[in-house]
């Protein structure tokens, strides 16, 4: 090859070169020209895609995830049971129907069938009466099955809650332990019904009066009530400074120091913590209640009315150191008019207040009525009581 066409060459392939170059800035500039015009961005290859996951994100512990399914599950089996329930309800409701349209029917065939033997349609009316009473008794042993197990499912789910709420379930309220208002109320009405019959028994054998013996036993119940409102109001204060000033025996907290007020969640937690050992306390408030330095005036108090003391006490300290307390109500007013919203009648009938014998509960005061209470009632407006 000679010299001059290895130069042609080289000048060629220098050239082409060239050329690439060219569009190769070409491309780039076009590319950052897009790029500012906002239609078409480049992609970073080095970039991460959004929705990818956040490393400082903390994941959930599997434990509680799979808890969290399991409670969802059996909430969504005691739905399919109250659902299956409900739909037996309503297939014996159809039965029920039924059997009414049959005896039109069995009345209708008694009529057509004159001419046959009176013993034989008997017979046959009678097979069917059975027939579906015992269609009537198995929808009832299905329903009766079912909500005992709704029942173990909710027992099961509230015990299972109750050994997971110390550490990995702590948003979750311990429904065994929590006692709520309605059923303070529901204890409130028991003391009513069963205990304080006896209690009157004992109080009418020394007083020999019906009012005097009420009226004592309704005094008993309001100093157990004001009793516990002020024993819970100064157990929450020893409590605050306990959590706030760990101090020692030989220190006197209100002199030394400046105690601050727990947080509206911090003390919510301390009223919860002592809920869940209500029961423990109550055993050491009859104690308390009776002895001289308490304060109340009924130390005279027979010994065959502890039961009914022990049992005022329960139900006012429960209704105490709920948030807030529940109310009762001991008196009418002034007018001494009977309201039966907030009361029934004892043994007599009338528009106005004798005297009161059981107060109402109130969800706290000045709230709806949990129980009402009794009265004894006067017919006529001149036998009304002085205030």
């Amino acid at each position: 090859m000679s010299k001059v066409q290895m130069k042609a060459g080289m000048s060629n392939a220098k050239g082409i070169q060239n050329v690439q170059s060219q569009k190769s800035a070409a491309s780039n500039k076009t590319g950052q020209q897009t790029d500012r015009s906002g239609k078409t961005a480049a992609v970073n290859p080095r970039k991460k895609p959004p929705g990818g996951n956040d490393p400082r994100k903390k994941k959930e512990p599997p434990e509680l995830t799979e808890l969290k399914i399991q409670i969802v599950n059996m909430k969504s089996q005691v739905l399919d049971l109250e659902n299956s329930i409900r739909q037996q309800h309503d297939e014996l409701e159809n039965y029920k129907t039924e059997n009414v349209d049959l005896n039109k029917q069995m009345t209708q065939f008694v009529m057509e069938k004159a001419g046959k033997s009176r013993d034989s349609v008997i017979v046959d009316l009678n097979q069917q009466v059975e027939k579906l009473q015992k269609q009537i008794e198995c929808i009832g042993k299905e329903k009766t099955e079912i909500q005992a197990d709704k029942e173990l499912y909710m027992t099961t789910l509230s015990k299972y809650i109750t050994e997971k709420t110390p550490d990995e379930m702590p948003d979750i309220p311990n429904m065994e332990e929590n006692i709520r208002p309605t059923k303070i109320a529901d204890m409130f009405n028991q003391v009513y019904q069963n205990v304080w019959p006896r209690a009157y028994e004992i109080a009418n054998e020394k007083l020999n009066d019906e009012k005097l013996s009420c009226i004592y036993l309704l005094t008993i119940f309001k100093d157990s009530w004001e009793f516990c409102c002020a024993l819970s109001r100064h157990q929450l204060h020893i409590l605050e400074m306990t959590y706030l000033v760990p101090y020692g025996p030989n220190m006197s907290v209100d002199a030394t120091f400046n105690i601050p007020q727990l947080s509206v969640k911090n003390l919510k937690v301390v009223k919860e913590t002592r809920k869940h050992i209500a029961k423990q306390t109550i055993g050491n408030l009859y104690g308390l209640f009776m002895s001289p330095e308490s304060g109340t005036g009924t130390k005279d108090i027979p010994s065959e009315l502890e039961p009914y003391v022990r049992s005022c006490l329960e139900v006012c300290w429960y209704s105490a150191i709920q948030d807030p307390p529940l109310g009762f109500v001991f008196d009418t007013g002034v007018s001494w008019e009977l309201d039966t919203n907030y009361f029934e009648m004892f043994t007599k009938t009338g528009i106005y207040v004798d005297f009161i014998v059981w107060p109402a509960m109130l969800l706290h005061n000045h709230g709806v009525v949990l129980q009402k209470g009794v009265v004894q009632a006067l017919d006529e407006k001149s036998h009304r009581p002085q205030q």
